[in-house]
């Protein structure tokens, strides 16, 4: 059966990404004096062969989150099964298509799938490699920050434009990839930055595909990880974003994660996989 998804009318906060949120309240039906169940709203051509009301299913109602623009459009859902794994199963990953790969913890941002460092030194290790084909790990700490000590393999990304050319750079992943963002504490900057990236992959993708359907945050962020586990960290070291040696610097990138383009309405490429 297919599954009528309709768009919101308004574009979408770009840090809020809840999945909960797609889903309306189960306001489809109603009982009359009779107890008998009828619609609210008119009944759709579709649905108009489908017999007695009591041979009705319910219809999900979906929402596409969107961060910016005005790239609103109707679609259908086909796979129903896909819609109710992303809609009622936690461990299903953004697409729906198979359940997280990683062991999962419970961390500050509930939103957001969670690893230890355990498990971050694990996946390095090559634990994990016969479920993922790559890992790509977001260092979303300033330069500063990642040249005087990040993890093994680590990029550099600390801008919402760095995450939308990261994007663009990536339209053809095919593989099963695992995306673990973090910061100094992974308390503010990896996660807004994760939030924002699943928007865009939202936006710019046909729901609900996802390029990147598979991230996680890492839990106590870099300052955690080399804590217990400095072999694992290059270089071998650590520096706080308010080191007293980089005054200047902080007001600098700070200044610039929080400038781009969404003022000018980027155009995002719209990517289609099967």
């Amino acid at each position: 059966m297919s599954v009528l998804c309709e768009l919101p009318s308004r574009a979408m906060d770009y840090e809020e990404d809840d999945i909960t949120d797609l889903i309306s309240p189960p306001d489809f039906l109603q009982k009359d004096k009779n107890d008998s169940f009828y619609r609210k709203t008119k009944r759709s051509p579709f649905m108009s062969n489908l017999g007695s009301p009591s041979r009705l299913h319910p219809v999900k109602r979906f929402k596409q989150s969107l961060s910016f623009g005005d790239m609103i459009c109707d679609q259908i859902i086909e796979p129903e099964i896909v819609v109710n794994d992303i809609s009622g199963d936690n461990d299903m990953i953004g697409d729906g298509s198979r359940r997280y790969a990683l062991r999962a913890m419970t961390g500050k941002n509930p939103d957001l799938k969670t690893i230890s460092h355990d498990t971050m030194s694990s996946v390095i290790n090559g634990s994990y490699d016969d479920v993922i084909s790559r890992y790509r790990i977001i260092d979303c700490r300033y330069p500063y920050e990642y040249e005087g000590g990040h993890i093994k393999n680590a990029e550099n990304i600390y801008t919402k434009n760095g995450i939308i050319e990261f994007l663009e750079d990536n339209c053809d992943v095919t593989k099963r990839q695992v995306l673990i963002f973090h910061c100094e504490f992974s308390s503010e900057r990896g996660p807004k930055l994760c939030r924002f990236l699943r928007n865009i992959d939202r936006q710019r993708n046909s729901y609900p595909l996802l390029t990147f359907p598979e991230m996680y945050i890492l839990e106590g962020g870099y300052k955690q990880f080399y804590q217990n586990h400095k072999e694992l960290c290059e270089p071998v070291d650590y520096v706080p974003m308010l080191h007293k040696d980089h005054v200047d610097d902080i007001k600098r990138f700070r200044s610039k994660s929080k400038s781009w383009t969404a003022g000018e309405k980027k155009k995002i490429p719209f990517c289609l996989y099967s």
